[in-house]
């Protein structure tokens, strides 16, 4: 029997070898680089399809969010009782509100209207600071725009506080 001259040189380890290599690049460029690139399309296309569904996830959030506030939203010609809203607040914490100044306000809204409401009160610190916290939580929904604090000239414990709030009403 002849050895073939490649046996010879390399022996049949490496003739083995040679082959094992040969067949690997066979299939590499045969199945496995047309599959990586169809995987490396599909990787793609999802992380596409990943953030369209994000911000389907925070639009619907968003749209939630506006409905729930359009139906818990006090209607513009309640706007009396707002006012009342207000009071009942203060007096649940001991508190008095005088008078209340309103002023409506334009805002970029077709469903809503913003109205400015201003008004003094006075009270103990621990009665104020709840009745921020009241009102804040409460509805109609008020946010506070501006708030002075003074101490009362008749008894120290007591503060006086200018507060500037703003109600959004909806618009029916």
């Amino acid at each position: 029997m002849t050895m073939s001259p490649i046996i010879r040189r390399y022996g049949a380890g490496g003739v083995l070898l040679l082959l094992a290599i040969a067949m690997n690049m066979v299939v590499y460029a045969g199945m496995l680089r047309p599959g990586q690139a169809m995987l490396t399309a599909t990787e793609a296309q999802w992380r596409t399809e990943r953030e369209s569904i994000s911000r389907y996830n925070t639009y619907r959030k968003a749209y939630l969010d506006m409905k729930t506030v359009m139906e818990k939203a006090t209607a513009r010609q309640d706007l009396p009782q707002v006012i009342t809203t207000l009071a009942s607040l203060a007096k649940g914490r001991g508190l008095t509100i005088p008078s209340v100044d309103y002023q409506p306000e334009r805002i970029e809204s077709k469903d809503f209207q913003k109205v400015g409401l201003t008004f003094a009160l006075s009270g103990p610190y621990g009665q104020v600071r709840r009745f921020l916290d009241d009102l804040e939580r409460s509805s109609p929904f008020f946010t506070i725009e501006g708030l002075t604090l003074t101490r009362a000239k008749k008894e120290e414990s007591q503060l006086e506080v200018q507060l500037r709030v703003a109600a959004y009403l909806r618009v029916s």
